[in-house]
């Protein structure tokens, strides 16, 4: 049985994989790799393991392999000579402490593989403005209960100038959009895509 606490542990590496605030490497098919830096350097290494048990024929059925796939946490202690192993994590002693490892390891592995598509697009040429689809963008004012006032003419090409733009109208002819609506109105800009 894993001890609730070391489960605790292993639900918070999950998350913070997750999250990328742990960055593990593949060392191989098999084996991930998490190293912390000073003042608490570590290693931690995940694998996975298989093994191939041969099921002994019996009068009915020929022999058969099976394979039994587990997993092996171990936690090494860098700031120590001969960097012990400080804690040891084997799926082989334990079905539930195999489960929650399982889950570790395909988490850190989903993980693994967006990084390395991330990486392999950021080769990739960008495509140029004219792939693109156009967008364009106008401003309008808006009153309480977004009630429009004034809509801009003018095109914009992203959202932050149509913003900018509705912006500095209303600064300039608040006098004017004032005088189209009720004195304690407050007024809002709003962008909107063509």
């Amino acid at each position: 049985m894993l001890d609730p606490a070391l489960a605790a542990w292993v639900e918070k590496v999950i998350a913070d994989t997750q999250s990328r605030q742990i960055s593990w490497k593949s060392v191989n098919p098999t084996t991930y790799l998490w190293e912390t830096s000073p003042p608490r350097p570590a290693r931690v290494v995940l694998q996975r393991v298989e093994r191939v048990e041969v099921l002994q024929a019996t009068a009915i059925r020929p022999s058969q392999r099976k394979t039994i796939t587990t997993l092996l946490l171990q936690a090494f202690d860098l700031s120590k000579p001969q960097a012990p192993v400080v804690a040891t994590l084997n799926g082989a002693d334990d079905p539930e402490t195999n489960d929650a490892l399982k889950v570790m390891y395909e988490t850190v592995a989903r993980v693994a593989t967006k990084e390395t598509l991330e990486f392999l697009n950021s080769l990739l040429p960008k495509p140029s403005r004219r792939d693109e689809p156009i967008e364009k963008w106008f401003f309008v004012i808006a009153g309480t209960e977004n009630r429009q006032v004034h809509t801009s003419d003018a095109i914009y090409d992203t959202e932050a100038e149509a913003q900018s733009a509705g912006t500095e109208y209303l600064k300039n002819n608040k006098a004017i959009v004032m005088r189209a609506t009720d004195p304690n109105e407050v007024f809002t800009v709003m962008s909107g895509r063509q």
